[in-house]
């Protein structure tokens, strides 16, 4: 248990530390480039549904200099509220939109992307690429499906401007979320709990007020947990001691 929340420190610490390094341009990849030119390089590899199970990775166990592949790539941006148009504009697009011409991943998984489309002002977005465009939402800019199920989505510093949707809790199958670097100011993280799958949670410099809600603590196999760079208050539920990988 010590090894545990040592190494639960040094992530944090690792997380405080990169987060001061300069800023450099971004460089948005298109959807051709999912999923290894997004996801880090020591997970490039586990793409599909069912990644094996590796052994326990501690801070020690990371390639020398290894960061999250994306903290090169932050930008300084000022964070705008959206206009009344791209609101309209958001909902006319969803409004036109129906899930059941998606061809690849189950209904309840389309609308939770589609939700997450409407209330984080998809149309302010600065890459939507496909968003709402096509019927299969493996090639929605930030989205990778595998075995008919979105394993995992890649938004970070995409203009996301909002509240993060309940519905995000149906994406049962995902193992990779990274929101980070975006506007997500008032959102819950507690309906994360439900992904029970998920591996990797990215949410650093995204605005997020409140506390780190216990349900967390539910995500028996999470690997990595980032959320430096938020206003977030109060104590580190004890439960998260419990996320033994």
């Amino acid at each position: 248990m010590k090894k545990i929340l040592f190494s639960v420190l040094i992530c944090f610490a690792l997380l405080l530390t990169n987060m001061q390094a300069s800023a450099t341009q971004a460089k948005a990849p298109t959807p051709e480039d999912y999923p290894t030119d997004r996801f880090p390089e020591i997970i490039r590899e586990k793409t599909h549904l069912e990644p094996p199970e590796p052994p326990v990775i501690f801070p020690d166990d990371l390639p020398e200099g290894w960061r999250h592949s994306h903290f090169e790539e932050i930008e300084e941006r000022e964070y705008i509220p959206p206009t009344e148009e791209s609101l309209r504009l958001t909902q006319e697009q969803v409004q036109s939109f129906d899930c059941g011409t998606v061809t690849d991943v189950p209904r309840v998984e389309c609308e939770a992307l589609v939700a997450l489309y409407e209330s984080t002002d998809g149309a302010g977005w600065y890459d939507k690429t496909n968003w709402l465009q096509t019927t299969t939402v493996g090639n929605w800019y930030g989205v990778v499906v595998s075995e008919g199920y979105i394993i995992g989505i890649d938004l970070f510093q995409n203009g996301l401007w909002g509240e993060l949707p309940n519905m995000l809790s149906n994406l049962v199958n995902i193992w990779y979320l990274d929101l980070s670097v975006n506007n997500l100011n008032g959102t819950s993280l507690a309906m994360l709990g439900n992904l029970g799958n998920l591996q990797y949670l990215y949410l650093f410099s995204s605005q997020l007020t409140g506390s780190i809600p216990v349900e967390l603590s539910n995500l028996a196999n999470l690997k990595c947990l980032w959320l430096g760079g938020n206003q977030l208050t109060g104590s580190i539920p004890t439960e998260i001691g419990n996320l033994v990988n």
